[in-house]
């Protein structure tokens, strides 16, 4: 029915490369930023065709399977993600990825992840190859199929939007900053702030990311040293500005948590403290990410596409930041905060609905009463 697909990639110097990763819970496919091969991690990378089911090795227990699609032809995936081409016609993948996501998909896929550790159960090629799974005809694989797409693409009408309506909405954040308080440079309220790390490995280290719109930092599972990326790594410090020098122009700037002398970060992201106690980095925080934060930071981020645009950090330290009193910071910074969490609490409400409605879809299609 389908057989693994191992295209090994070959890096060019030359070219970028876009990584994909998957969601858990049947989330679907998302592209990491285009890297040189240098950005690349020390695992083994394969080419990524439309058209096949990939099971994450290390998350498939929790639903990280999916299909591919056109969006993701030239993309490649590391080792841990196991791709599946068709091999007969009478089998649609479509189909098949919508198997994995029910309830007897993923108890087949738990059941042949080994690990003693949630986090580290791992599903391997002779296990996948051996699953027993429904086999009706063509027609019946395609009219699910078809009628899944219809139901789920009406409870995730709205989806391309919920990265940005996930964020604070950009009313409350203008409305924030609509005031006429003295402005000062970057380089006057804040400094540089990272130290270099020797990374080891064999040593397990957790990294760290950031997300786009506002949404925060990310904390990533330990990984070893040779899994890392090539790029060069560093500690930095709590409560400070962190910023993606490469996403920044989209809102990924976010605030560090007050303990992190167990994360890392790539030499990707920028930290900064206060210089003095005229700024309270929250408040810059949200500043950067309101409409005429962003603005400034595109100003500072030259290139010529959206996904190859890299805050440059002596045009960042000329971006202009208002500077009210200390206690109206705190104030702004106890409002966004507070409207923050009740915008995300509604918006987990409503993301729970439609995963119980998409839960129920999928299980009712593959026992006949669909």
């Amino acid at each position: 029915m389908f057989q693994l697909e191992r295209i090994p990639l070959d890096p060019d110097p030359s070219e970028a490369y876009v990584q994909i990763g998957i969601r858990s819970f049947g989330r679907g496919i998302f592209h990491r930023p285009a890297v040189a091969p240098e950005g690349l991690s020390k695992l083994r990378y394969f080419c990524i065709n439309p058209g096949r089911i990939v099971f994450s090795n290390i998350m498939a227990w929790e639903g990280a399977i999916a299909l591919t699609g056109s969006q993701d032809e030239g993309t490649v995936g590391s080792q841990r993600f196991l791709s599946y081409a068709p091999i007969s016609r009478e089998v649609s993948p479509q189909y098949y990825n919508y198997f994995f996501q029910t309830e007897a998909g993923l108890r087949l896929v738990r059941s042949g992840s080994t690990g003693t550790v949630k986090r580290n159960q791992t599903l391997s090629p002779r296990v996948i190859e051996n699953f027993l799974v429904p086999f009706p005809s063509l027609d019946e694989q395609r009219r699910i199929a078809s009628l899944l797409d219809s139901i789920i693409r009406v409870t995730e009408a709205d989806s391309s939007t919920s990265q940005v309506e996930a964020a604070l909405p950009s009313s409350f954040l203008s409305a924030a900053f609509s005031g006429s308080a003295p402005t000062a440079k970057v380089k006057d309220l804040l400094f540089l702030s990272r130290q270099p790390v020797d990374v080891d490995n064999e040593t397990a280290y957790k990294a760290v990311g950031i997300r786009s719109f506002g949404k925060g930092m990310i904390f990533y599972p330990p990984s070893r040293g040779d899994q890392l990326s090539k790029l060069r790594y560093f500690k930095f410090p709590g409560e400070a500005l962190a910023i993606s020098n490469i996403k920044a122009w989209e809102g990924a700037v976010a605030v560090t948590p007050h303990a992190t002398s167990e994360y890392v970060a790539s030499n990707r992201f920028l930290f900064y403290l206060p210089k003095e106690d005229s700024i309270d980095v929250r408040f810059a925080c949200y500043y950067l990410i309101s409409e005429e934060g962003l603005y400034q930071i595109g100003l500072a981020s030259p290139g010529s596409a959206d996904r190859n645009r890299t805050l440059a950090v002596d045009r960042f330290a000329e971006v202009r930041i208002p500077v009210p009193p200390k206690d109206v910071q705190q104030r702004v910074v106890a409002m966004l905060d507070k409207v923050h969490k009740e915008w995300v609490q509604a918006l987990e409400r409503r993301n729970a609905l439609r995963a119980a409605l998409r839960s129920s879809a999928l299980n009712a299609a593959f026992t006949g009463k669909l």
